[in-house]
């Protein structure tokens, strides 16, 4: 009998692989075609790099997920995954946000030779990822799954002790 979610989870690989691809040949094109350096495409190839590292993200997880689950969700990776997960799929609408506030800042400040220079271009790109870089970085402060797992472990070590120490007397 068919397994449907191993099914769904070779879809959802194949489909990954054909946006990686397609993703690098537009990387690819947009920097070897010299019609397409303009400023603005740089903001395209940002768009694009957050869609590969989303991508390639969730390919390696569906990947690993399938093969050895217990290994990657382990408590010792479980704060890791859900790092890398939360910073590389939020990277794709940050820079979407930050294509929009440039696009914002071109029409208001037009006569402002600043926002179309390639400080203000790169301001954008660098700030976007370190934002979603930051964001992210609470799971390792607070993550329960984590915590919990510790404080189990915890937990039984000293009821072990106590129950030894009761019934040894």
């Amino acid at each position: 009998m068919v397994d449907i979610s191993r099914v769904l989870a070779i879809l959802q690989c194949t489909v990954l692989i054909i946006i990686v691809i397609l993703s690098i040949l537009y990387i690819l094109l947009s920097i070897s075609i010299s019609r397409l350096r303009h400023r603005l495409h740089a903001f395209h190839i940002n768009v694009c790099m957050s869609i590969l590292c989303c991508c390639i993200y969730w390919l390696v997880q569906y990947c690993m997920s399938e093969t050895s689950p217990r290994q990657f969700y382990s408590a010792r990776t479980c704060s890791v995954v859900f790092y890398f997960q939360t910073m590389c799929t939020l990277q794709v609408p940050l820079s979407m946000i930050v294509v929009s506030i440039h696009r914002l800042c071109c029409v208001v400040y037009h006569n402002k030779l600043f926002f179309k220079s390639i400080q203000w271009i790169s301001t954008c790109i660098i700030s976007q990822w370190l934002i979603g870089i930051v964001i992210s970085l609470p799971i390792f402060i607070r993550n329960p799954a984590v915590k919990f797992y510790f404080y189990q472990r915890k937990a039984q070590k000293y009821m072990f002790r106590f129950l030894s120490f009761r019934f040894a007397v």
